[in-house]
C-alpha cells in the first residue's frame, strides 16, 4: 500500500510525481546530448547516448550538475536558454 501511494503522489499542479520526474530526466538527458527530441513526443538515443555506458545514480547526479553549471554559465554570458523540443 505504501508503494502505491508513493508512486501516485502528485505535484502541486496535479501531475503525477513520477511523470514529472521522468520529464525532467529527459530534459537533462537532451541537454547533455544523450537523447534527441527533435520530433514532438519521440525520444531517441543520440550516437553519444548509444555509446554511453549505463549511468549509476551518482553519475546521473554528476550529469545533472554539469548541465546545470553549463546552463548557469550560459545565462551569465547572456546566451539564450536551450530548450529541447
Amino acid at each position: 500500500m505504501r508503494l502505491w501511494r508513493a508512486q501516485h503522489r502528485q505535484t502541486s499542479s496535479g501531475v503525477p510525481r513520477h511523470e514529472n520526474q521522468m520529464a525532467w530526466a529527459r530534459f537533462y538527458l537532451v541537454l547533455a546530448g544523450l537523447l534527441d527530441s527533435s520530433k514532438r513526443g519521440i525520444w531517441t538515443l543520440t550516437e553519444r547516448g548509444r555509446n554511453a555506458p549505463s549511468l549509476t545514480p551518482a553519475q546521473a547526479l554528476d550529469l545533472f550538475r554539469e548541465v546545470r553549471t553549463d546552463m548557469a554559465a550560459e545565462r551569465s554570458a547572456g546566451i539564450p536558454a536551450r530548450v529541447p523540443c
